[in-house]
């Protein structure tokens, strides 16, 4: 009789242990609801956030988020192909004078200004 007292109190304290409130809140209750299905949740995964980062800060950050579209589509990746490093080589004034300020607009632009004020003007004196 005592052993039978004693099991059905360690199975009574392991029932009440693993499904009293304590365990619903954090799995069932407004805790685990405020993430997944209330306003915190679709904040972050429907509005501004979901669209400028794709579904969840933490799984997109990584995914689809700034890293990703930063090397396919965002600021780092259009720096290295076609902002900064790329149109300075090939629309700032590294190609420019290269291009169209000596060589082109002396050729096809303005040979007769360029020739006059920008090359024989700036060697005779000098």
């Amino acid at each position: 009789m005592p052993f039978k007292n004693l099991f059905t109190l360690i199975s009574t304290s392991h029932t009440e242990t693993s499904y009293r409130p304590s365990n619903l809140e954090t799995s069932y209750r407004p805790s685990h609801l405020e993430t997944s299905y209330r306003p915190s949740h679709l904040e972050t995964s429907y509005r501004p956030s979901h669209l400028e980062t794709s579904y969840r800060p933490s799984h997109l950050e990584t995914s689809y988020s700034p890293r990703h579209l930063e090397i396919s589509y965002r600021p780092s990746h259009l720096e290295t192909s076609y902002r900064s490093s790329n149109l300075e080589t090939s629309y700032r004034p590294s190609n420019l004078e290269t291009s169209y300020i000596p060589s082109n607009s002396e050729t096809s632009y303005r040979p007769s200004h360029l020739k006059t004020s920008y090359i024989p003007s700036n060697l005779e004196p000098s």
